[in-house]
């Protein structure tokens, strides 16, 4: 629900905003909620699936920061 809120809220504020994401983009997000699903399965967290869920933020932060602009 947040991207297509942001593109409504570009579009008020004058601001092209689209919806068109790059292979990097889908492949992270799709990646990111596949990793977040399977560690809270369970019903259960620990600070180990915590430390996890921060590993894969970090790492998706440097590959969208080392990404060539498109």
């Amino acid at each position: 629900m947040v991207a297509p809120l942001l593109v409504i809220a570009g579009s008020l504020m004058g601001l092209h905003m689209n919806l068109l994401f790059s292979k990097f983009e889908l492949v992270g997000i799709i990646l990111s909620v596949i990793i977040a699903r399977s560690l809270i399965a369970d019903n259960t967290s620990t600070w180990l699936e915590g430390v996890m869920l921060v590993g894969v933020y970090a790492m998706l932060g440097v590959g969208f920061f080392y990404a060539p602009a498109r």
